[in-house]
Order: structure tokens, then C-alpha cells, then sequence
């Protein structure tokens, strides 16, 4: 799941919540503003910004009209996005190497058996 690496580890966007337990509001790849779900996902950036105030007090991502901005995080559609391409990606590399009988390495198999096949407390 390229979610769970490196930068794009991230968190359930509607998992947070602000002043007097305030929904998040995001503002989507396609320009909507809306309330964060479950399948949003909120990257490491924007924990720098969310609840900063702007220039009327209004802190970010817990109003609709001061909305963390897509590039903060990752909406469904985004993220669904994200998975096509990685798992295309990762299909091209191991039909290549196929091809020319060269061994891949599988990260995310490595992971998914790793998570498996350990007990909780043994995973980093």
C-alpha cells in the first residue's frame, strides 16, 4: 500500500478534530470543499499548518471557508489515483524483469507477509 511509505505515511484525515470537536474541512484535487472522511488522507505537511490562524483568526482546517488545501492532503479519489498508478507501476517493473529473466524484489509483498505472518508487537 504506498500509503504507508515514506512520505505519504498518513493518517484519516477526519480522525482529527478541532476547536469544540470541530470536523476537518479539506479542499479536494477537484476544487470542492468539504468535510474530511475516513478515506482522506492527511499528509505529513499538514500537520505544520492545520489550526494555524489566518489573518481573521480562522484556524486552518476546521472551516469550511479556510480549508486545508489538497496539496496537504490526499482526497479519496487521490488516493484511489495514487493506488492505480502504483500497483501499473510495479506491474511494468516485474513484466520487464520478467522478460529478461532478472529477479524483483517486492517490497509491498515483503510488507503484506511481514503483517501476516508476525505477531503485532514484532512489527516496526
Amino acid at each position: 500500500d504506498p500509503t504507508q511509505l515514506g512520505y505519504l505515511t498518513a493518517v484519516p484525515a477526519n480522525s482529527l478534530k478541532g476547536p469544540n470537536n470541530a470536523s476537518v474541512f479539506i479542499k479536494t484535487g477537484a476544487g470542492v470543499v468539504r468535510t474530511a472522511t475516513n478515506k482522506d488522507l492527511m499528509l505529513p505537511i499538514a500537520a505544520t499548518v492545520i489550526g494555524k490562524q489566518n489573518s481573521a483568526g480562522v484556524p486552518k482546517g476546521f472551516f469550511p471557508n479556510y480549508p486545508l488545501d489538497h496539496t496537504e492532503v490526499l482526497d479519496e479519489e487521490e488516493v484511489t489515483q495514487l493506488i492505480q498508478a502504483f500497483n501499473a507501476y510495479n506491474q511494468a517493473i516485474k513484466a520487464a524483469a520478467k522478460a529478461k529473466n532478472i529477479p524483483v524484489f517486492d517490497y509491498q509483498e515483503f510488507q503484506t507477509r511481514l503483517k501476516w505472518h508476525y505477531p503485532k508487537w514484532y512489527q516496526c
